[in-house]
């Protein structure tokens, strides 16, 4: 018997449908008895929709905590150093969880969406992002971009004063292409020469 289940709540699901819910999933016993709960605890109003990972040993109010506080389950999505924008549109747009605004591989709505002049491989910092079952694909894209930036703006005033770079996403560019041109380490510095 597992201890634990994930449970998606919709939005706008009332307290007797998610009482049913939950004891179809074999995560109650009695409907009625924690509908009363709910009820008389007055949280019926603050029970979150979402992914939630539930333990089947919790009581009902254990239960009915988890529901209200902000406790949903995170899915990660991974930017990798070196992934081409197109291949992380596609991997955010292949993800269930992520609720689609554009039609497959729409670059130009998405670099209009962030408000850039041309579509550098750099938009989005390489990092691993945390997403709520519903979040949107644009703000996915707002919030990798964003990420970037405030990279940039850390980092950019702490640059070597002699380097030929006018501005970070030279810079970027820069780092791209002698990543590109090799993957060992040791020779990084020569191809940048």
């Amino acid at each position: 018997h597992q201890e634990q289940s994930i449970i998606t709540i919709a939005s706008g699901t009332s307290v007797s449908g998610l009482a049913k819910q939950l004891n179809q999933a074999g995560l109650l016993d009695s409907p009625v008895v924690f509908s009363g709960v709910v009820r008389l605890s007055g949280t019926g109003g603050y029970i979150r929709a979402g992914d939630f990972r539930i333990d089947t040993r919790w009581n009902y109010e254990e239960l009915l905590e988890h529901l209200t506080k902000d406790n949903e389950v995170q899915y990660s999505i991974t930017i990798i150093e070196g992934m081409r924008v197109q291949d992380v549109v596609k991997q955010v747009q292949a993800n269930p969880k992520i609720k689609r605004d554009f039609p497959d591989q729409d670059m130009e709505s998405i670099r209009n969406l962030l408000k850039l002049t041309d579509f550098p491989e750099g938009a989005f910092l390489p990092d691993t992002y945390f997403v709520r079952a519903g979040s949107s694909e644009s703000d996915f894209y707002l919030r990798a971009n964003k990420a970037l930036l405030d990279f940039f703006k850390r980092e950019w005033g702490k640059r070597q004063s002699n380097l030929p770079f006018k501005s970070p996403m030279e810079a970027l560019i820069a780092a791209s292409i002698v990543e590109k041109e090799t993957g060992k380490p040791e020779e990084r510095p020569l191809i940048a020469a």
